[in-house]
């Protein structure tokens, strides 16, 4: 029982969350838009945006302005309160069941139309019609009578009943805020809105039903929004005439409407202006003028007017709703664009963090490739340099012994060069003595044979030549003893 009267705000909460495309539980201004013109609130959309973005705005969000659910339900009320307290008329009491069930406050269980503080307005036959057609829907939808009656829901059937209860601004309004100076605040514009309104059309069902009726038949597009069918949005549509004259305020000058009537052919403006109730001077209520241009086709008994009438008004609501399919399909492209630019500049964003993060990696990775270079080129630098010292070393010490050898060396050149000269001299003085020797051994071989030849003829001369112990051949032999002799006889 408990849960039964958070229904209605479970389905504004998931009429809420089809129109949030980024899933953050927040809707941003051309969401808020888009979410106003689904529940067909009509000209109460500006000030409810109004109260909305004014609060953002307080609230010093700037220009990221989000709204979630529970600030739109609240400002969605006020605006409805603010509305329905405008205007000093009642609503009629219309006929109530008496509820099933009673605990404090809440009644469960009756079927009559939401108890309100304030009156609605001159809306009492549009809510007497609701309750009526909903005296013969309840045999279908018993089980959702019952769950009626909240204060809860009042509101928030309040908040579902804004399409058929806010009429649109007419020309009157816009004129007397003109006239009252050109500004007006939220409450006095809403109740001059309320002051000019027509009631709505009764619907099938309570407000509640029918937006849920609309909301169930209606499809999602890509982004999970629901999408008004074009037969949802025909009751919302109006005949408009004279959309060339109008200068925004719903009036034109009666000059400019005779000059177009006159444009066109047709004779006698004046008379038919008036016959119209229309004044000739000033300016011309527009929308006045087509509601008695209607009713004049629609009085004739003519079926051809009629026809033509009936005909012309069906191809203005085809063509508009084809307008509207085409600004939705264009808000639908919009918000699509918006999606797809977040989400190119989230890419753009991403792509950038990587190329930084990348670039910051590659700029490390060659910091510490320096880094290990120049620590490796150190190394190499400091083993090139203890290899060249040590090389140095061994070049000098080997310098140094070579230079020993070689001085070593020179003294022992020097050494055998006066060696080599010594020994030339000394071989050249034992050469001169040795052609001194034989010639001193040829002078004595000369002598030599002069003395045996003078030795033999002493012989020959001292001893006999037969019968001595000398022989010719034993003469050699005994010489030695024959110079003994011959030395002794000489001594």
């Amino acid at each position: 029982m408990d849960s039964e009267p958070d229904q209605y705000e479970e389905q504004l909460k998931e009429v809420f969350d089809g129109f949030d495309a980024s899933g953050a539980g927040a809707l941003s201004p051309d969401e808020l838009a888009a979410l106003c013109y689904s529940l067909q609130l009509g000209e109460a959309t500006p000030t409810l945006l109004g109260t909305l973005l004014q609060d953002q705005d307080q609230d010093g969000n700037g220009p990221s302005i989000r709204v979630d659910f529970h600030q739109f339900k609240n400002a969605l009320i006020q605006v409805l309160s603010s509305t329905m307290a405008s205007s000093p008329t009642q609503c009629p009491n219309s006929p109530e069941i008496q509820p099933k069930f009673m605990k404090g406050s809440k009644r469960y269980g009756r079927r009559s139309t939401p108890e309100f503080s304030e009156p609605l307005l001159d809306y009492s036959q549009a809510f007497s019609s609701w309750n009526a057609v909903e005296e013969n829907a309840g045999d279908d939808d018993d089980d959702e009578d019952e769950e009626s009656a909240v204060p809860r829901k009042r509101e928030v059937a309040l908040t579902k009943a804004l399409p058929g209860c806010v009429a649109q601004v007419t020309g009157d309004v816009i004129q007397s805020v003109r006239e009252a100076g050109g500004e007006v605040n939220v409450r006095e514009f809403v109740g001059r809105v309320a002051a000019h309104g027509q009631p709505p059309t009764p619907s099938s069902s309570t407000p509640y039903r029918q937006l849920k009726r609309l909301h169930s038949t209606q499809p999602f597009d890509e982004a999970g929004r629901r999408m008004t069918m074009p037969s949802l949005m025909t009751s919302s549509i109006g005949l408009r005439l004279f959309s060339t004259l109008d200068d925004g305020t719903g009036h034109a000058p009666v000059e400019n409407l005779l000059d177009a009537w006159l444009g066109e052919g047709i004779e006698n403006t004046s008379d038919i202006l008036k016959a119209l109730d229309f004044s000739l001077e000033g300016r011309v209520n527009l929308g006045q003028l087509t509601s008695a241009l209607e009713n004049e086709l629609l009085v004739t008994r003519n079926g051809l007017h009629q026809a033509a009438l009936a005909s012309f008004k069906a191809e203005i609501r085809h063509l508009l709703e084809r307008l509207d399919l085409e600004l939705q399909e264009k808000e639908r492209l919009l918000l699509d664009l918006e999606t797809a630019e977040r989400l190119k500049s989230q890419l753009a964003a991403e792509v950038d963090e990587n190329h930084a993060s990348i670039e910051h990696s590659h700029h490390l990775n060659l910091r510490k490739l320096e880094q290990e270079h120049k620590e490796k080129l150190g190394a190499v630098r400091s083993v090139l340099l203890t290899e060249l010292d040590q090389i140095q070393q061994q070049a000098s010490l080997q310098r140094e012994e070579l230079e020993a050898e070689l001085e070593k060396t020179r003294a022992d050149e020097s050494f055998m060069r006066d060696h080599l000269s010594i020994s030339i001299k000394e071989n050249r003085r034992l050469e001169s003595e040795v052609l001194e020797g034989s010639e001193q051994l040829a002078t004595a071989q000369v002598q030599i044979s002069k003395l045996q030849a003078s030795l033999e003829n002493v012989l020959r001369e001292k001893v006999p030549r037969n019968g001595g112990f000398l022989t010719p051949c034993a003469g050699v032999l005994l010489l030695p003893g024959v110079y003994c002799v011959v030395f002794s006889s000489y001594a």
